[in-house]
């Protein structure tokens, strides 16, 4: 019975190790653009285990960062930009952007941008982007960005960079776009931070209750060694 109690416990404890991982992982990333913060929620089992499941929390509210640079793109609405990677659609919400030696449009993470016939290709010239995504080189439009949304409650994965797959359908929006700005990252820290002293608590009182199993089994152990 004691064996059991403790091995219950001790799986309890681990939870609680995986979760301040995941929550001083947030922390660590509260000021990274575009970050979304991951979440950790129980899954209740016969055995009372209770095995942890993160999801990257796909909430889009977080600050806008004024950068002043006219190929940063900050998302006012809850999308993401489209881009491609290794011929793959990949989502972001941080649009820092650049023009490589193919004067393709790209992400910070080497991601093309995808635009309303598929890679951006711009001239040479004063790029300029109105707040539908519209994009103006030297006055003439080029090509337009393309915000996205996924389905509610999709799985996310990360890609790094602040990219992320979905295991979605996106459906194209309007856009609602800022030049010469960055969003911030999703995570709640003042939230983590009380999330993490919690946890701190709850793991210290898992380890005295396993204290104190043991020391009553010891004390049974002992008394039938009297008799």
């Amino acid at each position: 019975m004691s064996s059991d109690a403790i091995d219950i416990v001790l799986k309890s404890i681990q939870n609680n190790v995986k979760q301040v991982d995941v929550v001083s992982h947030n922390i660590a990333n509260a000021n990274t653009p575009g970050y979304m913060a991951t979440e950790v929620f129980a899954e209740f089992s016969a055995d009372a285990s209770n095995q942890l499941r993160e999801t990257v929390s796909t909430k889009a509210s977080s600050a806008v960062i004024t950068s002043n640079r006219p190929l940063d793109v900050a998302m006012i609405n809850d999308g993401f930009l489209l881009l491609e990677l290794a011929g793959e659609a990949v989502l972001t919400r941080h649009g820092r952007l650049h023009v490589n030696a193919q004067n393709e449009l790209t992400h910070l993470s080497g991601a093309q941008v995808m635009g309303e016939f598929g890679a951006i290709v711009l001239p040479e010239g004063d790029i300029q982007i109105d707040s539908k995504g519209v994009i103006y080189v030297d006055g003439q439009r080029v090509d337009q960005l393309r915000s996205v949304t996924m389905d509610k409650g999709a799985q996310v994965t990360r890609m790094g960079n602040s990219v992320y797959r979905a295991e979605s359908t996106f459906e194209v929006i309007e856009n609602n776009i800022q030049q010469g700005a960055v969003n911030g990252a999703n995570a709640e820290v003042s939230k983590d931070m009380i999330r993490m002293i919690e946890l701190s608590r709850h793991t210290q009182s898992l380890q005295k209750a396993v204290l104190a199993i043991d020391q009553v089994a010891n004390a049974g152990i002992n008394e039938l060694g009297k008799r």
